[in-house]
């Protein structure tokens, strides 16, 4: 509660803190879930994955080299594929898919026109 939740291989659970795995699960509720190699799992806080899924309820959802999903929030995606329901996404490298919202691309300095 209100502290860092860290597993390695496991889960790594926080509310209100951080939860933080290296390939496996980090979920926090109300603040950071953090992964490496794995899921970063956030309600209303941050999801953050380096080449993983970085999902965020509410939030955002940030991944590097893998998925950012965000409902509700914001995905900022570095080389990867996202997925945005509602808001606004920034997908670097890639195809986006907004639903409800706006994708910006950004591939090779082009910027196609957002349907």
């Amino acid at each position: 509660m209100g502290g860092t939740g860290v597993s390695v291989g496991g889960t790594g659970v926080s509310v209100g803190g951080t939860g933080v795995s290296v390939g496996g699960t980090g979920v926090s509720v109300g603040g950071t879930g953090v992964s490496v190699g794995g899921t970063g799992v956030s309600v209303g806080g941050t999801g953050v994955s380096v080449g993983g899924t970085g999902v965020s309820v509410g939030g955002t959802g940030v991944s590097v080299g893998g998925t950012g999903v965000s409902v509700g929030g914001t995905d900022v995606l570095v080389g990867v594929t996202g997925v945005k329901v509602g808001v606004i996404g920034v997908t670097v490298g890639v195809l986006g898919v907004a639903v409800g919202g706006t994708t910006q691309f950004r591939v090779t300095g082009s910027v196609p026109p957002c349907r």
